[in-house]
């Protein structure tokens, strides 16, 4: 299904269904997504574009261009356009070739879920109808030879208690040993933006040259648990020389039911084995959704800090667990 085609439907009607593939066919949102992280890698900086409905032509709008603040992050300036009623969202660049190679496809990291989340779409509170729904927002992330696209239908998706899914520190483990730290810093070093980013990338080539394909592997599975627990729609696709860019459904909102009733929500590990002092499995007793172990530890205590009742991590329904029997 055509993007285009898919938001305009979902104007009309909230329930409409998820389709497994998207199509990005228009040229013109193409030429400037696939100019922006071409331009991105060449220069090595974050950059980022707003998204927009145009409703006179049911095609997505962008706005003036954003350049990165730094080489890992760029000011989209949603809290000052998030309240426009056409504001969709954002879509930005994660220029990671040119610093570790191109197995590393990097989709959203927990800082993008945080601005998303705290500067989202104003709710439409004068919607047509009752079928009309008061909240949508799209996302695209730009990396290496991918393209993520992250699509809420509601706002309780947008309502995450920050933490509940943290990015991977595998970047981070080989700096805890003081000589490698001083070895990367060393290879760093150089005078721009560009000639550090390829400095890195040296780094990473020479002495772990799986890190790329491990991080973007790392990256991927803390997306789609956010999606899984959030409630949101995650698509991935590869960015083409020319439309459409096909794009791929990897997750959705969980409908809690019989195939999920032995399987944890978090991390899709299949209980195996009876509760006891220290194999503590939860089910929400509102939602059916089921915690291993060592995913119902990140649950929240109610209340008492002995107490084994745990309160559900979806987002829709926060209702109290029990052991599972």
């Amino acid at each position: 299904m055509d993007l285009f085609h898919y938001i305009a439907s979902l104007r009309i009607d909230k329930d409409f269904p998820t389709p497994r593939k998207l199509e990005i066919t228009s040229d013109g949102l193409v030429k400037t997504l696939r100019s922006l992280i071409t331009r991105s890698e060449a220069e090595g900086i974050e950059l980022g574009l707003n998204l927009y409905w145009d409703p006179t032509s049911s095609s997505i709008a962008t706005s003036d261009e954003f350049r990165g603040i730094g080489p890992a992050a760029v000011d989209m300036h949603a809290r000052d356009v998030h309240k426009d009623i056409n504001y969709l969202g954002d879509c930005h660049t994660h220029p990671y070739d040119i610093k570790m190679g191109p197995a590393a496809t990097i989709g959203p990291s927990n800082s993008d879920y945080m601005e998303w989340w705290i500067f989202p779409p104003v709710p439409a509170k004068a919607a047509l109808d009752e079928t009309t729904p008061e909240f949508m927002a799209i996302h695209i992330v730009l990396s290496v030879s991918a393209v993520f696209l992250v699509l809420c239908r509601t706002q309780t998706a947008t309502k995450v208690a920050f933490g509940t899914f943290v990015d991977t520190d595998r970047l981070q483990e080989p700096m805890r040993d003081i000589d490698i730290a001083e070895k990367f810093s060393k290879a760093k070093s150089g005078k721009t933006v560009v000639d550090q980013h390829r400095g890195e990338r040296k780094f990473w080539d020479e002495n772990f040259p799986t890190m790329a394909r491990d991080f973007a592997q790392d990256n991927l599975t803390f997306n789609l648990g956010q999606a899984r627990l959030l409630g949101f729609e995650y698509y991935i696709g590869k960015i083409e020389a020319a439309e459409p860019w096909n794009l791929e459904l990897r997750s959705q909102p969980i409908k809690i039911g019989r195939s999920t009733a032995l399987t944890c929500i978090k991390c899709n590990s299949v209980h195996g084995y009876a509760p006891g002092i220290i194999n503590l499995w939860h089910r929400c007793t509102a939602c059916g959704a089921v915690y291993c172990p060592s995913c119902g530890k990140n649950t929240l205590r109610r209340p008492s800090t002995f107490s084994r009742t745990r309160v559900c991590d979806r987002i829709a329904c926060s209702g109290e667990t029990a052991l599972v029997s």
